[in-house]
C-alpha cells in the first residue's frame, strides 16, 4: 500500500520567474524535453512511502494562478526580480516579429 504525506508548502509573496526544466506530453507517446520561462507562486514538497520506508521525494510547483504545473520538472535557475514575466514575454514577442 503507497501512501503519499504532504510535507511541506512553500507559498511566494509575489510571484518569481524561473527558468526550469520541462516536458511537453503531445500525446501517443510523444514527449519532448525543454528549458522554458515560467512564472511560480510556490511549490510543494511530498514523500511517497511504502509501510514505513521512503521510496520517493517529490516537488511539485504552483503557478501564478494556484494550479500544480505538471509539466515541470525542476528549477534550473531563479531569474532576479527586475526581470518580470512580464518583460521576458514583451521581448519574445518582439523577436517573433
Amino acid at each position: 500500500m503507497k501512501r503519499q504525506i504532504l510535507q511541506n508548502v512553500i507559498s511566494f509573496e509575489k510571484p518569481k520567474t524561473v527558468l526550469v526544466d520541462v516536458t511537453y506530453d503531445y500525446g501517443n507517446n510523444k514527449k519532448v524535453q525543454a528549458v522554458d520561462v515560467r512564472s511560480l507562486g510556490g511549490y510543494i514538497v511530498c514523500t511517497e512511502y511504502e509501510y514505513g520506508t521512503l521510496l520517493n521525494s517529490k516537488t511539485l510547483y504552483i503557478d501564478r494562478s494556484g494550479e500544480v504545473d505538471r509539466e515541470i520538472n525542476k528549477i534550473l535557475e531563479y531569474i532576479p526580480d527586475e526581470i518580470s514575466f512580464e518583460k521576458i514575454n514583451e521581448a519574445d514577442r518582439k523577436l517573433e516579429l
